[in-house]
Protein backbone atom coordinates (compact mmCIF):
# COMPACT_ATOMS: atom_id res chain seq x y z
CA UNK A 1 0.00 0.00 0.00
CA UNK A 2 3.30 1.99 0.60
CA UNK A 3 2.13 6.36 0.76
CA UNK A 4 -1.62 4.79 0.60
CA UNK A 5 -1.49 4.09 4.60
CA UNK A 6 -0.71 6.50 5.71
CA UNK A 7 -4.31 8.38 3.88
CA UNK A 8 -6.43 5.42 4.69
CA UNK A 9 -5.50 6.23 8.31
CA UNK A 10 -6.29 9.56 8.08
CA UNK A 11 -9.34 9.26 5.71
CA UNK A 12 -11.17 6.70 8.13
CA UNK A 13 -9.87 8.31 11.46
CA UNK A 14 -13.06 9.74 12.14
CA UNK A 15 -14.71 5.82 12.18
CA UNK A 16 -12.13 4.63 14.68
CA UNK A 17 -13.34 3.68 18.09
CA UNK A 18 -11.70 5.80 20.74
CA UNK A 19 -8.82 2.77 21.40
CA UNK A 20 -8.20 2.57 17.75
CA UNK A 21 -8.11 6.69 17.53
CA UNK A 22 -5.14 6.26 20.60
CA UNK A 23 -3.11 3.79 17.93
CA UNK A 24 -3.79 6.40 15.30
CA UNK A 25 -2.76 9.04 16.88
CA UNK A 26 0.43 7.42 18.30
CA UNK A 27 1.36 6.53 14.23
CA UNK A 28 -0.02 10.15 12.90
CA UNK A 29 1.79 12.02 15.29
CA UNK A 30 5.53 9.99 15.88
CA UNK A 31 5.51 9.40 12.12
CA UNK A 32 9.10 7.68 13.01
CA UNK A 33 11.09 5.85 10.66
CA UNK A 34 12.44 3.69 12.82
CA UNK A 35 10.35 0.10 13.01
CA UNK A 36 8.62 0.17 16.34
CA UNK A 37 7.48 -3.64 17.98
CA UNK A 38 3.89 -4.20 18.83
CA UNK A 39 4.48 -4.18 22.40
CA UNK A 40 6.10 -0.37 22.62
CA UNK A 41 2.39 0.94 20.69
CA UNK A 42 0.41 -0.81 23.19
CA UNK A 43 2.25 0.07 26.25
CA UNK A 44 2.84 4.03 24.95
CA UNK A 45 -1.00 4.27 23.52
CA UNK A 46 -2.43 2.51 26.83
CA UNK A 47 -4.17 -0.41 24.46
CA UNK A 48 -3.75 -4.10 24.61
CA UNK A 49 -1.81 -6.07 21.36
CA UNK A 50 -4.83 -7.70 20.92
CA UNK A 51 -6.41 -3.80 20.03
CA UNK A 52 -2.99 -2.98 18.51
CA UNK A 53 -3.43 -5.88 16.23
CA UNK A 54 -7.00 -5.95 15.20
CA UNK A 55 -6.37 -1.95 14.47
CA UNK A 56 -3.84 -3.01 11.67
CA UNK A 57 -6.18 -5.72 10.53
CA UNK A 58 -8.56 -2.60 10.04
CA UNK A 59 -6.12 -1.27 8.18
CA UNK A 60 -6.54 -4.02 5.54
CA UNK A 61 -3.10 -5.60 6.77
CA UNK A 62 -2.18 -9.06 7.58
CA UNK A 63 0.74 -8.86 9.69
CA UNK A 64 2.17 -6.03 11.94
CA UNK A 65 5.57 -6.77 9.95
CA UNK A 66 3.89 -5.62 6.74
CA UNK A 67 2.11 -2.73 7.90
CA UNK A 68 5.50 -1.43 9.53
CA UNK A 69 7.51 -1.86 6.80
CA UNK A 70 4.06 0.51 4.09
CA UNK A 71 4.09 2.83 6.85
CA UNK A 72 8.07 3.37 7.18
CA UNK A 73 7.94 4.03 3.32
CA UNK A 74 5.08 6.33 3.55
CA UNK A 75 7.11 8.56 5.91
CA UNK A 76 10.36 8.50 4.02
CA UNK A 77 8.41 8.86 0.76
CA UNK A 78 6.61 12.35 2.26
CA UNK A 79 9.90 13.58 4.35
CA UNK A 80 12.10 13.02 0.21
CA UNK A 81 8.86 15.30 -1.39
CA UNK A 82 9.67 18.12 0.93
CA UNK A 83 6.40 17.23 2.52
CA UNK A 84 7.21 16.24 6.20
CA UNK A 85 4.36 18.02 8.11
CA UNK A 86 0.58 16.29 7.01
CA UNK A 87 -1.47 17.69 8.80
CA UNK A 88 -2.88 20.42 6.05
CA UNK A 89 -2.38 24.11 7.14
CA UNK A 90 -1.58 22.97 10.56
CA UNK A 91 1.78 23.23 9.28
CA UNK A 92 1.57 26.97 9.22
CA UNK A 93 3.29 28.91 12.15
CA UNK A 94 2.65 32.40 14.23
CA UNK A 95 6.08 33.69 13.16
CA UNK A 96 5.94 32.22 9.47
CA UNK A 97 6.51 35.30 6.17
CA UNK A 98 3.72 35.89 3.96
CA UNK A 99 5.81 33.84 1.43
CA UNK A 100 6.19 30.90 3.87
CA UNK A 101 2.81 30.86 4.74
CA UNK A 102 1.62 31.11 0.96
CA UNK A 103 4.04 28.45 -0.21
CA UNK A 104 3.13 26.39 2.96
CA UNK A 105 -0.45 26.60 1.67
CA UNK A 106 -0.24 26.05 -1.61
CA UNK A 107 1.99 22.72 -1.23
CA UNK A 108 -1.09 21.12 1.50
CA UNK A 109 -3.45 22.07 -1.75
CA UNK A 110 -1.14 20.49 -4.67
CA UNK A 111 -0.09 17.66 -2.05
CA UNK A 112 -4.23 16.95 -1.53
CA UNK A 113 -4.74 16.72 -5.06
CA UNK A 114 -1.92 14.54 -6.09
CA UNK A 115 -3.24 12.27 -3.47
CA UNK A 116 -6.89 11.97 -3.95
CA UNK A 117 -5.65 11.21 -8.27
CA UNK A 118 -4.98 7.98 -6.82
CA UNK A 119 -8.14 7.99 -5.11
CA UNK A 120 -10.97 9.17 -7.46
CA UNK A 121 -13.25 5.92 -8.29
CA UNK A 122 -13.46 7.25 -11.97
CA UNK A 123 -16.31 4.69 -12.96
CA UNK A 124 -18.82 6.55 -10.16
CA UNK A 125 -18.06 9.76 -12.55
CA UNK A 126 -18.85 7.60 -15.34
CA UNK A 127 -22.21 6.33 -13.71
CA UNK A 128 -22.86 10.05 -12.88
CA UNK A 129 -22.57 10.82 -16.54
CA UNK A 130 -25.30 7.66 -17.76
CA UNK A 131 -27.81 9.31 -15.17
CA UNK A 132 -27.53 12.35 -16.82
CA UNK A 133 -28.28 10.59 -19.91
CA UNK A 134 -31.73 9.92 -18.38
CA UNK A 135 -32.83 13.64 -18.50
CA UNK A 136 -33.88 13.40 -14.74
CA UNK A 137 -33.75 16.13 -12.32
CA UNK A 138 -30.44 17.30 -10.54
CA UNK A 139 -29.96 18.14 -7.13
CA UNK A 140 -26.81 18.96 -5.45
CA UNK A 141 -27.55 19.34 -1.60
CA UNK A 142 -24.62 20.77 0.44
CA UNK A 143 -23.81 23.09 3.45
CA UNK A 144 -21.05 25.24 5.31
CA UNK A 145 -18.10 25.87 2.70
CA UNK A 146 -18.82 22.99 0.58
CA UNK A 147 -21.83 24.63 -1.29
CA UNK A 148 -18.51 26.51 -3.02
CA UNK A 149 -18.20 22.57 -4.47
CA UNK A 150 -21.54 22.69 -4.98
CA UNK A 151 -21.84 26.12 -7.08
CA UNK A 152 -19.16 25.35 -9.05
CA UNK A 153 -19.81 22.48 -10.49
CA UNK A 154 -23.67 23.55 -10.99
CA UNK A 155 -22.60 26.56 -12.78
CA UNK A 156 -20.09 24.92 -14.78
CA UNK A 157 -23.01 22.00 -15.98
CA UNK A 158 -25.41 24.83 -16.96
CA UNK A 159 -22.89 25.83 -19.65
CA UNK A 160 -23.60 22.98 -21.17
CA UNK A 161 -27.40 22.69 -21.52
CA UNK A 162 -27.47 20.75 -18.02
CA UNK A 163 -29.79 21.88 -15.41
CA UNK A 164 -29.24 21.39 -11.51
CA UNK A 165 -30.21 22.50 -8.19
CA UNK A 166 -27.84 23.51 -5.86
CA UNK A 167 -28.95 23.87 -2.25
CA UNK A 168 -27.31 25.06 1.21
CA UNK A 169 -30.80 25.89 3.13
CA UNK A 170 -31.74 23.05 5.32
CA UNK A 171 -35.76 23.79 4.58
CA UNK A 172 -35.22 23.90 0.68
CA UNK A 173 -32.82 20.34 0.95
CA UNK A 174 -35.72 18.95 3.04
CA UNK A 175 -38.46 20.43 0.55
CA UNK A 176 -36.96 19.49 -2.36
CA UNK A 177 -35.41 15.99 -1.40
CA UNK A 178 -38.96 15.08 -1.07
CA UNK A 179 -39.42 15.53 -4.80
CA UNK A 180 -37.04 13.25 -6.31
CA UNK A 181 -37.66 10.12 -8.23
CA UNK A 182 -36.01 7.34 -10.01
CA UNK A 183 -34.11 8.89 -12.76
CA UNK A 184 -33.19 11.50 -10.52
CA UNK A 185 -29.66 12.30 -9.68
CA UNK A 186 -28.89 13.58 -6.32
CA UNK A 187 -25.29 14.58 -5.13
CA UNK A 188 -24.48 14.91 -1.19
CA UNK A 189 -21.41 16.84 -0.65
CA UNK A 190 -19.93 16.76 3.07
CA UNK A 191 -16.55 17.02 3.88
CA UNK A 192 -16.75 15.32 7.38
CA UNK A 193 -19.53 13.04 6.34
CA UNK A 194 -21.34 14.15 8.90
CA UNK A 195 -23.89 17.07 7.93
CA UNK A 196 -26.95 16.28 9.11
CA UNK A 197 -29.54 18.37 6.65
CA UNK A 198 -27.17 17.25 3.64
CA UNK A 199 -27.72 13.55 5.09
CA UNK A 200 -31.09 13.41 5.35
CA UNK A 201 -32.11 14.98 2.09
CA UNK A 202 -30.17 12.53 0.45
CA UNK A 203 -31.97 9.19 2.84
CA UNK A 204 -35.33 10.54 1.51
CA UNK A 205 -34.05 10.80 -2.03
CA UNK A 206 -32.90 7.34 -1.67
CA UNK A 207 -35.79 6.08 -0.29
CA UNK A 208 -37.67 7.53 -3.54
CA UNK A 209 -35.42 5.99 -5.96
CA UNK A 210 -32.91 8.49 -7.02
CA UNK A 211 -29.20 7.78 -7.51
CA UNK A 212 -27.83 8.92 -4.68
CA UNK A 213 -24.16 9.69 -4.95
CA UNK A 214 -21.65 10.97 -1.79
CA UNK A 215 -18.85 13.01 -1.63
CA UNK A 216 -17.03 13.18 1.43
CA UNK A 217 -13.52 13.11 2.31
CA UNK A 218 -13.55 10.55 5.27
CA UNK A 219 -14.68 7.01 5.24
CA UNK A 220 -16.93 5.41 7.39
CA UNK A 221 -18.75 8.17 8.23
CA UNK A 222 -22.47 8.41 7.77
CA UNK A 223 -22.63 9.40 4.86
CA UNK A 224 -22.47 6.46 2.75
CA UNK A 225 -25.42 4.91 4.45
CA UNK A 226 -27.30 6.89 2.68
CA UNK A 227 -25.50 6.82 -0.71
CA UNK A 228 -26.11 4.46 -3.23
CA UNK A 229 -22.30 5.70 -4.80
CA UNK A 230 -19.37 7.36 -3.19
CA UNK A 231 -16.44 9.25 -4.04
CA UNK A 232 -13.68 10.13 -1.79
CA UNK A 233 -11.83 12.60 -1.97
CA UNK A 234 -8.15 13.44 0.33
CA UNK A 235 -7.94 15.70 3.34
CA UNK A 236 -4.70 17.25 4.22
CA UNK A 237 -7.06 18.98 7.44
CA UNK A 238 -6.26 18.58 10.77
CA UNK A 239 -7.85 15.98 12.61
CA UNK A 240 -6.85 16.25 16.08
CA UNK A 241 -8.81 19.17 17.08
CA UNK A 242 -12.09 20.74 14.93
CA UNK A 243 -11.24 22.75 12.07
CA UNK A 244 -12.81 24.34 9.26
CA UNK A 245 -12.02 22.00 5.85
CA UNK A 246 -8.55 23.86 3.95
CA UNK A 247 -7.76 21.30 1.08
CA UNK A 248 -10.95 19.69 1.15
CA UNK A 249 -12.45 22.28 -0.87
CA UNK A 250 -10.46 22.05 -3.86
CA UNK A 251 -10.07 18.21 -4.00
CA UNK A 252 -13.77 18.46 -4.54
CA UNK A 253 -14.05 21.33 -6.96
CA UNK A 254 -11.38 19.80 -8.86
CA UNK A 255 -13.22 16.00 -8.90
CA UNK A 256 -16.14 17.78 -10.72
CA UNK A 257 -14.03 19.48 -13.13
CA UNK A 258 -13.28 15.86 -14.06
CA UNK A 259 -16.80 15.08 -14.29
CA UNK A 260 -17.20 18.45 -16.32
CA UNK A 261 -14.77 17.09 -18.80
CA UNK A 262 -15.84 14.15 -19.09
CA UNK A 263 -19.71 15.45 -20.28
CA UNK A 264 -18.12 17.57 -22.68
CA UNK A 265 -16.10 14.74 -24.41
CA UNK A 266 -18.55 12.74 -24.39
CA UNK A 267 -21.58 15.64 -26.13
CA UNK A 268 -18.66 17.27 -27.98
CA UNK A 269 -20.61 17.27 -31.12
CA UNK A 270 -23.80 18.42 -29.53
CA UNK A 271 -22.08 21.23 -27.28
CA UNK A 272 -19.44 22.62 -29.12
CA UNK A 273 -21.53 25.00 -30.71
CA UNK A 274 -23.08 25.84 -27.25
CA UNK A 275 -19.83 26.29 -25.52
CA UNK A 276 -18.62 28.61 -28.46
CA UNK A 277 -21.91 30.81 -28.29
CA UNK A 278 -21.46 31.24 -24.35
CA UNK A 279 -17.96 31.88 -24.74
CA UNK A 280 -18.45 34.88 -27.42
CA UNK A 281 -21.45 36.53 -25.14
CA UNK A 282 -19.00 36.62 -21.73
CA UNK A 283 -16.58 38.31 -24.05
CA UNK A 284 -19.00 40.78 -24.61
CA UNK A 285 -19.62 41.29 -21.55
CA UNK A 286 -15.99 42.05 -21.04
CA UNK A 287 -14.82 45.95 -20.31
CA UNK A 288 -12.96 46.84 -23.20
CA UNK A 289 -10.43 50.16 -23.53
Amino acid sequence: MNNSVLLQMRSKYMSFNPAFKKVADFYLKSLSTEYIPITEVANSTGVSKATVSRFIQDMGYSSYKSFQMDLISAIHLNAESGNTEIFGYGDVHIDDSAEQIGRKVFLSNIKALEDTLEMVDFSVLEEICKQLDKKGNFYIFASGRSIVAAESISKRLTRLGILSIAQNDPHEQALFSTMTKPGDLVVGISAFGRSSSVLRAMERSKKNGAMVVGLTSHRGTPIENVSTHMLYTVTSDPIFHSAEPSCTTITHIVTFDCLYMMLVMKNLHSVHKMLLEGADAMESERFRQ
